[in-house]
Parts: structure tokens; sequence; C-alpha cells
């Protein structure tokens, strides 16, 4: 019985979706010389291949399609279903020269994955009306897809760029040391223990507010705030994998006009910045940290600096930022700032060999080290603020008739199994609560395995006659 359970667990970890998916299909291409050219100076290599663009924005209001490179070149296809980062409180405001304006969308454009079902295969894409954009994991590769126009404005909208994050060597960027405080370093922070029913499921969640300076909505106009979210949700598929942490985004606010105080070029004095802005002006946002994004070029190399070992320890001290005009570099960099908000230090040597997510200079793979896993779970392990539970409930039981569950996440699944580990129901739910017939079951003890975005939770349940 305990193999068996443990065999339905393991499987129900794979990415299952009963519904048919549209179908988007990479077909690898050859760009002109002019195109492949500056793409040269940029990546030490890449592949070209084309998306059709018409559909993308009706794959994003079905909620879930699949993306096939078995025509690219490089075999195997990705399932996404929609995964909306925004809390149930978010709020998006732009700073503009009328006042603040408050930003709403209408449906979720971020999307969650898995490359061949593979679960320790992530992918994370986003859908706007100028095209796709994300990343998939392969053979623990991070392999980027962006329209080519991102890179070089104005090229074919259908045509994009398939790199590495080891072909992005254009330029030798690196994160400042991490800031510390005076009494805040991360070997003071006490380890606190935490006792869980054993039927409750437990996730962790990082709750993020951003900011987008002046010059950083210059270069991305009124998709900033929905451009930022991408960025979120593509790092939110390497915390997931490795920690089970997930993002919920709890507040955006973006300068539309040029009165902005983050005027530095200097790393440590821009964080300052930033950290003294919000802490007079911004007391009331909910969150565990709050991450900057600019454009100013640091003179000395860096792309960003964040204060070490401070999400939900010290809100005073729970900031980061990333400031480079480099789309290339920046979900890297961001990733590599939140890594050091949740405690992990710089490697202190190896990156010549392997280059991890938390190497100084940035580049190579999207991996965190032994070294850094360690510190981010333990880290994770001493807050408990970082603990959100599923609540389940189940009615009546016994079960004759009809069952009812309700999940304390709108959107869940629901799989039944037998005693024998045998999946004898399965069904998706976006409303909070599932009901379920069961008058043609035989009699017998079930397993109910109930799955959120996030989370999982198991319930013993019996049916009768």
């Amino acid at each position: 019985m305990k193999k068996n359970f443990l065999f339905l667990l393991l499987a129900l970890c794979g990415w299952s979706l009963k519904a048919q998916q549209a179908v988007l299909t990479a077909r690898k291409v050859t760009a002109d010389a002019a195109i492949r050219a500056m793409l040269d100076e940029r990546f030490t290599s890449y592949e070209l291949v084309s998306l059709e663009r018409p559909a993308l924005t009706t794959l994003a209001r079905t909620g879930t399609f699949r993306i096939s490179f078995d025509a690219s070149g490089m075999p195997g296809d990705v399932v996404l279903e929609s995964n909306d980062l925004r809390h149930a409180d978010y709020r998006a405001v732009v700073t503009t020269d009328r006042g603040e304006r408050e930003e709403t969308y209408a449906a979720a454009q971020w999307f969650k994955g898995y490359y061949n079902g593979d679960r320790q295969q992530p992918a994370r894409f986003s859908v706007r009306d100028d095209g796709l954009s994300g990343y998939y994991v392969r053979q623990d590769t991070v392999w980027f897809v962006k329209p080519v126009g991102s890179f070089l404005p104005g090229t074919d909208p259908q045509l994009y760029i398939v790199y590495s994050t080891g072909a992005t060597g254009w330029e030798q960027l690196f994160c400042e040391a991490p800031a510390t405080t005076y009494d805040r370093s991360i070997a003071a922070a006490v380890v606190r223990a935490h006792s869980v029913a054993a039927e409750t499921a437990v996730g962790k969640q990082l709750l993020i507010a951003t900011e987008a300076s002046y010059n950083y909505y210059a270069t991305r106009g009124e998709a900033t705030n929905a451009h930022i979210l991408e960025v979120l949700n593509e790092i939110e598929g390497l915390y997931e994998r490795d920690f089970g942490v997930t993002f919920r985004v709890t507040y955006q606010h973006a300068y539309a006009v040029d009165d902005d105080p983050y005027d530095s070029n200097e790393s440590l004095v821009l964080l300052e910045q930033f950290r003294t802005e919000w802490n007079n002006g911004y007391t009331h946002v909910s969150r565990n940290l709050a991450f900057l994004f600019n454009t100013t070029t640091i003179p000395s190399g860096a792309v960003g600096r964040a204060y070490q070992g401070q999400a939900c320890e010290d809100r005073e001290y729970a900031y980061g930022y990333f400031s480079r005009d480099n789309p290339a570099f920046e979900t890297i960099a961001v990733a590599h700032e939140i890594g050091h908000l949740l405690g992990a230090v710089h490697e202190q040597g190896g990156c010549d060999v392997v280059h991890t997510l938390m190497c100084p200079s940035l580049g190579g793979d999207l991996t965190f080290s032994d070294v850094a896993q360690k510190a981010i779970m333990d880290y994770l392990a001493s807050h408990s603020c970082f603990d959100v539970p599923l609540t389940i409930s189940l009615h009546p039981v016994p079960a004759r008739t009809d069952l009812v569950i309700q999940c304390s996440e709108m959107k869940f699944s629901v799989a039944l199994y037998d005693i024998m580990g045998s999946r004898v129901f399965e069904h998706r739910y976006d409303q909070g609560e599932a009901h379920i017939p069961v008058a043609n079951m035989p009699q017998g003890i079930y397993m109910a395995v109930i799955r959120s975005a996030t989370r999982m939770a198991t319930r013993r349940l019996e049916i009768l006659r």
C-alpha cells in the first residue's frame, strides 16, 4: 500500500492536462545576413525559429496551450497553463504628470509548465500583443525564447531567438557585494521551528512589491508593470522547482514622469535611495521584499545589489534592485538579487569551472549550487512568515452520493485513488469548490489528492453504499 501511494504521488507530480491544447510550432529558420551579424555581436550561439503571431492572444484567452519544438532542431514540447502572480489585494499604480493612475489587466498573461512533462524542467512564458517571451529548461540548461524585436526593433514579429544563459557573452556584468546592516546579518537569524499538522499542506510564498524608475518606464512604456510580472514569472519557476516557493505580487508602482528620487549611479547610494523612499512613503504596502527596476548604468559594472538576508526579516532593509538596460541579463540578475535577500551569499570559488546563479559575475546557468541551496532552504525554514497553508474541507464523510470539497484557493484539481493506488477520478475546478458524484463508485477507502498551483494536500475518505 505504501509503495502504491508513493507511486501515485510521484505520478501526480507530472504535468497532466486532459483538455485538448492548441499548439504553437517553433520552426527553425535562417534570417538574412544583416540580422545574424547584429545578433552575433550579442550572443555567442543561438537558433532562430518562427512562431505564428496571430494565434498568441487567442491562446492566452484559452488558459492553456502547447509549444512544440520538434521542428526547431531541439525536440520536445512544453505544455502551459495560466499562472497569475497577482495577489488577491494586488494594485498597480503609475505616477504621471496628472497624478496617479491605476492599472488593470483583464486576463492573466503569464503561463507556467514543464518541458516534456518533467517537473525538474520548468517552463515559464508570457503572452503579449507583440508576441511570446519566456524560457524552458532542457537537460539542466535554461533556453530563453524571445522575439528578435526585443533586441533589434523593427524585425519580423514572427522571428524568435532561442539562446542559453551561457550564450549571453556580450557584456561582463556582475553583482556588487550584498549590502549588510549593522546587526542584521543572516548568521544572527534565530531558527524558528514549525510544527505542521500531518494533513496540512504548507507551501512557501514570497510577497513582492515592485518599483520602476522613470528611465525604466521610458524603455517599456505602458507595458512596464506587465513586463516586470513577466520577469518575476520566469524567476518563480526556478524558486518553485528548487525550494517550493511561489511569488505573489502585492503592489506595483512606476514613474511615467521624470520625478523619481533615483538619480545616483553609485550602487550602494542607489540602494539607499530606494530604501529611504519606500520606508517613508510605502509603509502601507504588504510585502516580504521590494524590488526596484532601473536602467541607469553603474560605472563599476554592477547590475544589481540587495541587502543580505532581509526578506521577511526586517522590512526596513528588505530591498534590492536591478539597474541596466539589458534584457538578456534581467531575469538572471533579479533572480540573483532575490537569492541574496533570501540568505544566499556569493560563491567563494569554482565559478570559472561551474558558473551557478550566485556567482558574483552574471552568466552561465540558472541553477543554485549546493551551498546556495542550503542557505536559502535554511532561511526559508527559519521564517514562518513565508508559510502558507492550503486549507481543505470535505463533506459529508463518509460520502454516499455526492462529495463536496472546498479549497482555500480558487483553482485546484482533485484526484481520487482507490486502495490499490489506481486513479478512479480526476478533474480541475476554478471556483474554490468541487462537487463530485460518487454514487457509482465501489464502497471502500479512498485517498483524495488536492493540488493548487502551488501546494498539494491529501485526505483519506470513505465511500459507503
